[in-house]
């Protein structure tokens, strides 16, 4: 959180956009509840490795709690984070995990939000990603939203 209240001061000091990315793995209690959480804690490490392989440089990925990670884009508009989201959506789902003898599917949902002079703080801009992102699970997950 340190890290993205940096990235919100330097937008605002030199008046640029940034972008970041809310996720979320689909059905995450299911590799749990079906496969043990050794399984689940090998699906958490799958998505954050394909996470930092494939932000580009100057992006930003951490994992924010249970199944939810937040990548930072700085000097993105929507439109880009957009492109971001699902980059990193289409390359988690292209990819299998391989577990003993399965191969296993993992998908994310995306959620959006990109800092505007109507948001006043971090907590607003992750509360947006979240709406962003939540609307990314009604739409039927596997995908990437901005607007609810």
């Amino acid at each position: 959180m340190r890290q993205l209240e940096g990235f919100w001061d330097m937008s605002i000091r030199h008046n640029e956009t940034f972008s970041c990315l809310l996720m979320d793995i689909n059905h995450f209690k299911q590799f749990n509840d079906t496969y043990g959480h050794a399984v689940g804690d090998s699906v958490l490490r799958f998505v954050a490795q394909s996470l930092h392989k494939t932000c580009r440089k100057g992006e930003a990925a951490f994992r924010v709690g249970g199944e939810e990670f937040l990548v930072i884009c700085p000097r993105s508009n929507e439109s880009e984070a957009m492109l971001a989201g699902e980059r990193l959506r289409q390359f988690i789902a292209s990819n299998t995990l391989k577990v003993d003898d399965q191969e296993l599917g993992v998908h994310i949902s995306v959620g959006v939000a990109t800092r505007s002079d109507s948001l006043n703080n971090i907590d607003e801009l992750l509360a947006l990603a979240d709406s962003h992102l939540y609307a990314a699970k009604e739409a039927g997950r596997n995908c990437v939203c901005a607007s609810t």
